[in-house]
């Protein structure tokens, strides 16, 4: 892969995250505060994603893989998104329902492009095991900079304002022209076996270790949402400072980890790095629940890192390592579907619940709501540690 092609990739996943991260940590401080949101209405318009993320791989193989290019499906989106996130900026206090209207369509057009940003990188490598990590990196760092930027109020921006939906507008914008300039890459003449996403691993499932692992999967993804959508307000109601800016410990972490993870994976197993990343929710649930600052920022956040690469880095590794050849693909989709789908569409709602059912006389009660997620961590790990056993490593890759 020459520079020229690396830099386009590399500048794709900043603009494509850096959209992502504009809107989705600032939103729900926003709707809970100048639009009066409640909680459950702010966990509907956060379900959005989750929606999309159902609907998204079916469309991908109905339509995106078997009439389009890539570039080409991803500038269309993009664009079609930033004036839905515009849209979305000009919510009136109260208007739930247009703000979940807007945010699901707008989801539907963003949630795609993050399978096919991957797709298109992939099909423009030479070699995407070694190559794809390098340039997927700079997504991190996109997530990063623009919590930054929003976070330190550099340009004058307010972070709990419609200012960071119209930022996320802005650089769709960008990103949907800069689409159109990326290496051609044509429908697959093959396309998406759309089924095969949810019927093909479900043989997988007699396995009792592989079926836990789905179930505590499942669980984690709810516990996640609860991080995902509540963070950002439990920070500015604890007073931290530059919330938004803050949060980016957990990316940073996140990045400095990842590369040591292959040798934890082969010091102490599958089983137990991922124990790890589920301790490490529980562990972080707990700091949150004290409401103290500097604990917060100090441990709570840092351990996003642990939580994500140990969890759902490990378990990506652990379904293709599981998985036959002929439904290697399909089984990752499916890992989807359970995590980003349907856990993060009822954690997002129970979420929102949790924070109505805590708050007395306008005032949240942020242990009660910490401890939710907490018990969802505990579960996990109990539920893990008594039923999961260590795989034989294997490698189901045919020369």
């Amino acid at each position: 892969m020459n520079f020229g092609l690396r830099l386009k990739l590399s500048i794709m996943m900043v603009l494509q995250y850096a959209v992502w991260g504009a809107w989705a940590v600032p939103l729900a401080s926003y709707m809970s505060g100048p639009l009066g949101f409640d909680g459950a209405s702010v966990g509907w318009v956060y379900s959005t994603t989750a929606i999309a993320a159902i609907i998204s791989p079916f469309f991908i193989g109905m339509v995106a893989d078997r009439f389009f290019s890539t570039e080409r499906c991803l500038g269309v989106f993009h664009l079609i998104g930033a004036v839905f996130l515009y849209l979305a900026s000009k919510t009136g206090p109260g208007e739930v329902d247009y703000l979940f209207t807007i945010m699901l369509l707008y989801s539907l057009c963003y949630m795609p492009t993050i399978a096919l940003t991957n797709s298109l990188s992939f099909r423009n490598m030479s070699k995407p095991d070694q190559q794809f990590p390098g340039v997927r990196v700079f997504g991190t760092i996109g997530w990063i900079l623009i919590g930054w930027v929003i976070g330190f109020k550099l340009f004058g921006l307010e972070e709990i304002s419609a200012q960071p939906l119209l930022m996320a507008s802005g650089l769709s914008v960008a990103l949907g022209i800069f689409c159109f300039f990326l290496p051609h890459t044509p429908p697959m003449e093959t396309a998406s076996d759309v089924l095969g996403i949810l019927t093909k691993p479900l043989g997988m499932l007699k396995d009792r270790a592989f079926a836990i692992f789905v179930v505590v999967s499942f669980l984690i993804s709810i516990v996640l949402a609860f991080y995902y959508q509540l963070a950002n307000p439990f920070l500015h109601a604890i007073e931290a400072p530059n919330p938004q800016a803050l949060q980016t410990i957990g990316q940073l972490m996140e990045m400095i980890l990842l590369p040591f993870l292959p040798w934890f994976i082969y010091r102490l197993g599958i089983r137990w790095t991922i124990m790890i990343g589920m301790v490490a929710w529980c562990i972080r649930y707990l700091i949150f629940s004290t409401g103290s600052v500097w604990p917060v920022a100090l441990i709570g956040l840092p351990l996003h890192g642990v939580c994500f690469d140990f969890f759902f880095v490990t378990s990506q590794i652990y379904v293709d390592e599981e998985s036959p050849d002929d439904i290697r693909a399909s089984a990752q989709g499916f890992l989807a579907l359970v995590t980003l789908g349907l856990g993060m569409f009822i954690g997002n709602l129970l979420a929102g619940s949790t924070v109505d059912s805590a708050t007395v006389d306008g005032v949240i009660n942020w242990t009660k709501v910490w401890l939710v997620p907490f018990g969802g961590a505990f579960l996990s790990v109990v539920l893990f540690l008594i039923f999961f056993r260590e795989p034989v490593r294997k490698n189901n890759r045919q020369a």
